[in-house]
Protein backbone atom coordinates (compact mmCIF):
# COMPACT_ATOMS: atom_id res chain seq x y z
CA UNK A 1 0.00 0.00 0.00
CA UNK A 2 1.09 3.20 -1.02
CA UNK A 3 1.47 5.39 2.54
CA UNK A 4 1.52 8.50 1.07
CA UNK A 5 -1.90 8.23 -0.03
CA UNK A 6 -3.08 6.11 3.44
CA UNK A 7 -4.55 8.38 5.60
CA UNK A 8 -3.72 8.37 9.35
CA UNK A 9 -6.20 8.66 11.53
CA UNK A 10 -8.32 8.62 15.00
CA UNK A 11 -11.56 7.06 15.70
CA UNK A 12 -11.75 7.66 19.70
CA UNK A 13 -14.97 5.41 20.96
CA UNK A 14 -15.71 5.05 24.31
CA UNK A 15 -19.27 3.07 25.12
CA UNK A 16 -21.00 1.18 26.96
CA UNK A 17 -23.14 -0.01 23.67
CA UNK A 18 -26.96 -0.13 23.66
CA UNK A 19 -29.52 -2.68 21.90
CA UNK A 20 -29.87 -1.04 18.49
CA UNK A 21 -27.16 1.70 18.61
CA UNK A 22 -24.43 1.39 15.76
CA UNK A 23 -21.13 2.95 14.54
CA UNK A 24 -20.30 2.84 10.73
CA UNK A 25 -17.07 3.99 9.58
CA UNK A 26 -17.33 4.46 6.08
CA UNK A 27 -14.43 5.56 3.32
CA UNK A 28 -15.35 7.24 0.30
CA UNK A 29 -12.04 8.43 -0.12
CA UNK A 30 -10.26 7.40 -3.33
CA UNK A 31 -7.52 5.96 -1.44
CA UNK A 32 -7.39 3.38 1.95
CA UNK A 33 -7.62 4.89 5.43
CA UNK A 34 -5.82 3.15 8.03
CA UNK A 35 -7.69 2.84 11.34
CA UNK A 36 -5.25 3.10 14.31
CA UNK A 37 -6.40 2.79 17.85
CA UNK A 38 -5.02 3.67 21.37
CA UNK A 39 -1.41 3.88 21.37
CA UNK A 40 -1.22 4.40 17.61
CA UNK A 41 -1.36 0.71 16.79
CA UNK A 42 -2.44 -0.41 13.90
CA UNK A 43 -6.13 -1.55 13.94
CA UNK A 44 -7.57 -2.43 10.08
CA UNK A 45 -7.71 -0.55 6.79
CA UNK A 46 -10.96 0.91 5.03
CA UNK A 47 -11.05 -0.18 1.32
CA UNK A 48 -12.25 3.01 -1.26
CA UNK A 49 -15.64 2.57 -0.44
CA UNK A 50 -15.69 0.37 2.54
CA UNK A 51 -18.43 0.49 5.47
CA UNK A 52 -17.57 -1.22 8.85
CA UNK A 53 -20.06 -1.40 11.16
CA UNK A 54 -17.99 -1.47 14.87
CA UNK A 55 -19.01 -2.35 18.30
CA UNK A 56 -16.94 0.22 20.40
CA UNK A 57 -14.81 -1.69 22.42
CA UNK A 58 -12.69 0.86 23.59
CA UNK A 59 -10.46 4.39 22.76
CA UNK A 60 -8.94 4.61 19.55
CA UNK A 61 -6.63 7.36 18.86
CA UNK A 62 -2.89 9.08 18.16
CA UNK A 63 -2.86 8.43 14.86
CA UNK A 64 -2.04 12.05 13.52
CA UNK A 65 -5.35 13.16 12.29
CA UNK A 66 -8.73 14.49 14.39
CA UNK A 67 -10.78 12.19 15.73
CA UNK A 68 -14.02 11.79 15.64
CA UNK A 69 -15.46 10.74 19.32
CA UNK A 70 -18.63 8.70 19.90
CA UNK A 71 -20.32 6.88 22.90
CA UNK A 72 -23.02 5.01 22.33
CA UNK A 73 -25.40 4.71 25.12
CA UNK A 74 -24.41 7.40 27.30
CA UNK A 75 -25.71 9.80 30.08
CA UNK A 76 -29.55 8.97 29.72
CA UNK A 77 -29.35 6.88 27.62
CA UNK A 78 -27.86 9.13 24.90
CA UNK A 79 -25.79 8.77 21.75
CA UNK A 80 -22.98 11.61 21.79
CA UNK A 81 -20.38 12.59 19.23
CA UNK A 82 -17.84 15.05 18.22
CA UNK A 83 -14.42 15.50 16.13
CA UNK A 84 -11.60 17.07 18.35
CA UNK A 85 -8.33 18.76 17.21
CA UNK A 86 -7.33 18.75 20.58
CA UNK A 87 -4.59 16.21 20.40
CA UNK A 88 -4.11 16.04 16.66
CA UNK A 89 -5.15 18.67 13.66
CA UNK A 90 -7.01 17.54 10.45
CA UNK A 91 -4.17 15.64 8.68
CA UNK A 92 -5.42 14.00 5.80
CA UNK A 93 -9.00 13.59 4.22
CA UNK A 94 -12.04 15.76 5.22
CA UNK A 95 -13.94 13.61 7.92
CA UNK A 96 -17.74 13.97 8.89
CA UNK A 97 -19.66 12.32 11.77
CA UNK A 98 -23.57 12.53 11.42
CA UNK A 99 -25.99 10.62 13.42
CA UNK A 100 -29.32 8.84 11.74
CA UNK A 101 -31.45 11.00 14.36
CA UNK A 102 -32.74 14.47 13.09
CA UNK A 103 -29.28 16.11 14.76
CA UNK A 104 -26.13 18.19 13.61
CA UNK A 105 -23.57 16.77 11.08
CA UNK A 106 -20.16 17.69 12.06
CA UNK A 107 -17.61 18.26 9.02
CA UNK A 108 -14.02 19.25 9.15
CA UNK A 109 -11.96 20.04 5.54
CA UNK A 110 -8.82 21.92 6.82
CA UNK A 111 -7.46 23.20 10.18
CA UNK A 112 -8.39 24.85 11.84
CA UNK A 113 -11.83 23.47 12.12
CA UNK A 114 -14.78 25.14 13.11
CA UNK A 115 -17.17 22.35 14.12
CA UNK A 116 -14.35 20.65 15.91
CA UNK A 117 -13.40 21.39 19.62
CA UNK A 118 -10.68 22.79 20.15
CA UNK A 119 -7.39 22.98 22.50
CA UNK A 120 -8.86 25.25 25.66
CA UNK A 121 -12.22 25.67 23.32
CA UNK A 122 -15.88 24.79 24.92
CA UNK A 123 -16.39 20.90 23.76
CA UNK A 124 -18.70 20.67 20.77
CA UNK A 125 -20.10 17.76 21.30
CA UNK A 126 -23.95 16.65 19.50
CA UNK A 127 -26.42 14.02 21.23
CA UNK A 128 -29.06 12.51 20.73
CA UNK A 129 -31.67 9.88 22.18
CA UNK A 130 -30.87 6.53 21.50
CA UNK A 131 -30.71 4.33 19.85
CA UNK A 132 -29.37 5.81 16.60
CA UNK A 133 -26.43 4.92 14.10
CA UNK A 134 -23.77 7.02 14.43
CA UNK A 135 -21.70 7.37 11.09
CA UNK A 136 -18.22 8.82 10.93
CA UNK A 137 -17.06 9.31 7.03
CA UNK A 138 -14.11 10.06 5.58
CA UNK A 139 -14.41 11.77 2.32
Amino acid sequence: MNTRLALLLTVCVAAAVSQGSTLTLRNNCASTIRVCSTYGGYVYDLAPGQNKTDQPSGPYNECNSAQAEVTLNGYDNQDCYDISEVAYKLNGSPLTVYSSATAATLTCESSPCADASQPGGTPKVTCVAGPTSVFVQWC
